[in-house]
C-alpha cells in the first residue's frame, strides 16, 4: 500500500542588529520560550532553541499543509525521459492518515527512465526514477 511521510525541518537563525551582544542571560530563557510559543501558534514544533548573546538558532518541524490546515490540491503527471506527459495520476487523500497518496502503476511501465511531475498552486517538484526489467 503506498504511503507518504513528510518531516519538514527548518533551521532558522535570528540575529541581533549588527550582531551586537544584546541577548542577556537573565532573559535568554524567556526569549526562547517566547519564540517557541510563536512556533506553536503557527502549528509547528520547536525541536531545539539555543544561541549566544548575538543570535538564536531554532530547529523547527513545520506542517506540510496549505493555508488554514487544508491539504493542497495536487496535479501529478507521469512523464517520459523526454519530459512528455504520458499519464495523469490521481492523488487521493487517505482516510486513515489524511495524507495524499498516488498509485503508481510500475508493473505496467516498460523498463526505462521516468519523471513524476507533482504540482501545487505555487510549487513544482520533479522526481526521477528508473524501472528495470
Amino acid at each position: 500500500m503506498p504511503h507518504t511521510t513528510t518531516n519538514l525541518l527548518v533551521h532558522l537563525i535570528f540575529s541581533t542588529k549588527q550582531r551586537c551582544a544584546l541577548i542577556k542571560p537573565d532573559f535568554e530563557k524567556d526569549l526562547h520560550a517566547y519564540l517557541g510559543g510563536i512556533i506553536r501558534q503557527i502549528g509547528g514544533t520547536a525541536l531545539c532553541i539555543n544561541g549566544t548573546r548575538d543570535h538564536v538558532h531554532l530547529l523547527v518541524r513545520v506542517p506540510a499543509y496549505g493555508p488554514g490546515g487544508t491539504t493542497p490540491e495536487l496535479s501529478v503527471h507521469l512523464l517520459n525521459r523526454a519530459g512528455q506527459a504520458m499519464n495523469e495520476l490521481k492523488a487521493e487523500v487517505s482516510p486513515r492518515t489524511g495524507e495524499q497518496q498516488i498509485d503508481l502503476p510500475l508493473a505496467a511501465l516498460p523498463p526505462g527512465e521516468y519523471v513524476l511531475e507533482i504540482k501545487t498552486s505555487d510549487a513544482t517538484e520533479l522526481v526521477g526514477f528508473r524501472v528495470t526489467g
